[in-house]
């Protein structure tokens, strides 16, 4: 193998790794927005499951509400975490 296909070879592998990153890191953004908005629905049937609330606009921005800060710093600190990629 001489040294132009070696280089060649390298510089494939590295084009293919500049394509796959993104998609990796879209696939993880796509979970974490589906795990927020599960957590979300899930607290939502708590409140009328467990605190008797009636299911109403009221009861949907109260969950919301209740979810926010976490949610905000999640928001923070996962872009850290996919910048890795």
């Amino acid at each position: 193998m001489g040294l132009r296909t070696l280089m060649a070879s390298v510089s494939e592998a590295a084009a293919a790794a500049r394509l796959v990153a993104p998609m990796v890191g879209f696939i993880r953004l796509a979970g974490i927005a589906t795990r927020h908005g599960i957590l979300k629905i899930s607290r939502c049937n708590n409140l009328c499951r467990l605190e008797r609330e009636a299911f109403s606009r009221a009861m949907i921005v109260r969950g919301s509400l209740e979810r926010l800060l976490r949610d905000a710093r999640a928001a923070d600190t996962e872009p850290q975490a996919l910048h890795a990629f």
